[in-house]
């Protein structure tokens, strides 16, 4: 998954955690008191400017905004994660299809229903062209659709999509 995903994903957990609405209508102050509190819970100072720019209330210089490695695991440690790497495994897609999320609330398809999926006869196209835990993600979710719906495949090929 690209980097943004993560970003975006921690920037959900952060307006969670917080409960102080959405981030379109923090003043400076919410922004002051959040700095305050990552420094407190991570030891890592980010400037209220950084906090702005995360969640698209200061201008930057690129369309998507990264922030520096240490920028992130300093929300990552306020979040109650190792570091950065540890919130992105814990938040991958295809790390949660394994069996570590609750899927019991997932709504599921009335009896007699059939979920239709285009597989390929040969997956290492895709696996060439997709990062790898997006490739990861469909490669897991395959067998949890599999389990839970009855499942017709239809073999297509890349070229008879258009995608190669």
């Amino acid at each position: 998954m690209y980097e943004s995903f993560y970003l975006n994903k921690c920037l959900q957990h952060l307006q969670e955690k917080l409960r102080w609405g959405i981030s379109k209508s923090w003043t400076n102050k919410e922004f002051e008191k959040l700095s305050e509190q990552i420094f407190d819970a991570s030891r890592i100072y980010i400037s209220v400017v950084t906090l702005k720019r995360l969640f698209g209330r200061a201008k930057t210089y690129k369309k998507e905004y990264n922030p520096q490695l240490e920028t992130k695991n300093a929300l990552a440690l306020f979040l109650g994660y190792t570091n950065w790497d540890d919130f992105k495994i814990k938040n991958n897609p295809a790390t949660i299809l394994e069996g570590k999320t609750n899927f019991s609330n997932t709504p599921s398809l009335p009896s007699g229903h059939t979920v239709g999926i285009a597989a390929p006869a040969d997956p290492e196209p895709i696996r060439r062209r997709l990062s790898m835990p997006a490739f990861l993600f469909l490669s897991s979710a395959l067998p949890y659709v599999r389990r839970c719906c009855r499942v017709q495949e239809v073999p297509v090929t890349l070229q008879s999509r258009g995608l190669l």
